[in-house]
């Protein structure tokens, strides 16, 4: 360095988040014949969450640890499109094609906060579910 200023080299990161998520869903069915079905499911969940950045500085004056901590909550709410396929009477496979959703996350202790809407054609998601009370 030409000035003489002392170069800080970051020798790890770790960062560590702990957390819990609430969620509830509700369906709506239509079908489309007996063995298919379109479906719009709607989804809230609430998610608290706390992370924990550290960061070491190797060389320099400073060799020391910097450890921060960013606690949060985040409420969510999405509609997905889902189309079921009952090869049995109470077995489905289903398959979505992405989300309508909105998120809004504070950050604590302070009043940041960030709200976002999204809207997504390429999240796929895949399953098979029982259905024990299927008419």
């Amino acid at each position: 360095d030409s000035n003489n200023n002392p170069i800080s080299v970051s020798a790890y990161n770790k960062t560590v988040t702990r957390g819990i998520r609430v969620s509830s869903f509700l369906r709506y069915y239509l079908p489309i014949s007996n063995s298919f079905y379109f479906v719009a499911h709607g989804e809230i969940s609430f998610n608290r969450a706390n992370t924990t950045n550290t960061n070491f500085n190797a060389g320099g004056p400073l060799n020391q640890e910097v450890t921060d901590e960013n606690p949060s909550y985040t409420l969510s709410a999405a509609i997905k499109p889902v189309f079921i396929f009952f090869p049995s009477p109470k077995w489905g496979i289903e398959a979505g094609v992405g989300s309508l959703g909105y998120n809004y996350q504070r950050f604590l202790p302070n009043v940041a906060s960030s709200s976002s809407a999204s809207l997504s054609f390429g999240g796929f998601s895949f399953g098979l579910a029982y259905y024990f009370a299927k008419k």
